[in-house]
């Protein structure tokens, strides 16, 4: 018997939300009842359920839920199912989307679509034509949630409140005001001063302005055991998609972040004068 006919029937289940953008009826527990009651009617056999709490954005496979389901699973030819609810769990860019695709197709893996109640077949012209439509659907829904969210970021600003993480040398407070997010109230917040951070801050202003670059910089405040606002293990996003795990110690980009960052360049703006 083949590795694929060993593994013809077993199954692994995905699913993910994104805490960015939270849908009613779309929760990890509903997902989970929905891709089990599935693979019970398709008489497929879960091998392992995987749940993660990540922004479409990123590519399934830079994901560390993603990654484990093809090391420990699909890649290796341990199961040959792979099941989810719908194809933008997948991710929310085209490209990304239909690169898997093909992957999986490569490799004789066939991803399940609980909303469609059938494994897409991608070998097929048709079955490909409809998994381009669906993955332009889903990246041009992206655009539109990213676009409301920056709207929404965009205007809490202008009205003062804090968005986003804290900034090294402030800390954010609740004003007893509250805004809508997916169904769920949250608390809107502003930016005050944290006076141990701001000695800090200064500190690092002094060095920099004196010549040191950011690695030196780090460098000292590793030494004078300062902590860095992100603690250790923290996900980080870095732009494009891309995440990183913090170290829990200052980093020459760590520290060239908290000097350049908004908050620093409205209070001092003196250190991005160019010295005379």
């Amino acid at each position: 018997m083949t590795p694929f006919d060993q593994a013809s029937n077993i199954g692994v289940l995905y699913g993910r939300v994104s805490t960015n953008f939270v849908r009613q009826g779309n929760s990890i527990e509903l997902q989970d009842d929905r891709l089990r009651r599935y693979c019970e009617w398709k008489t497929i056999q879960v091998a392992e359920v995987y749940h993660e709490d990540t922004s479409g954005t990123v590519p399934f496979l830079e994901r560390p839920m993603g990654a484990a389901v093809w090391r420990d699973w699909l890649g290796c030819a341990r199961a040959h199912h792979l099941v989810l609810t719908c194809v933008d769990r997948l991710g929310r860019n085209a490209a990304d989307m239909l690169s898997f695709f093909e992957r999986c197709n490569n490799a004789g893996i066939r991803v399940h679509l609980v909303d469609l109640g059938a494994a897409i077949d991608f070998s097929d012209p048709n079955g490909r034509l409809f998994i381009q439509l669906m993955a332009l659907f889903a990246e041009n829904e992206r655009l539109r949630i990213v676009d409301r969210i920056t709207r929404t970021l965009t205007s809490l600003r202008s009205q003062g409140y804090a968005v986003g993480k804290e900034p090294f040398g402030w800390r954010h407070v609740g004003t007893g005001e509250f805004r809508d997010r997916g169904g769920v109230p949250v608390e809107k917040k502003r930016a005050v001063e944290d006076p141990d951070e701001q000695t800090t801050l200064r500190w690092m202003m002094d060095l920099r302005r004196a010549g040191h670059t950011y690695a030196a910089i780090s460098v000292q405040l590793n030494r004078a055991g300062i902590l860095p606002k992100i603690k250790a293990g923290s996900v980080v996003n870095v732009g494009s998609g891309r995440t990183v795990v913090a170290p829990g110690r200052w980093t020459a980009s760590g520290v060239e972040s908290v000097l350049t960052n908004g908050y620093t360049r409205a209070k001092y703006p003196e250190l991005h004068t160019p010295l005379s």
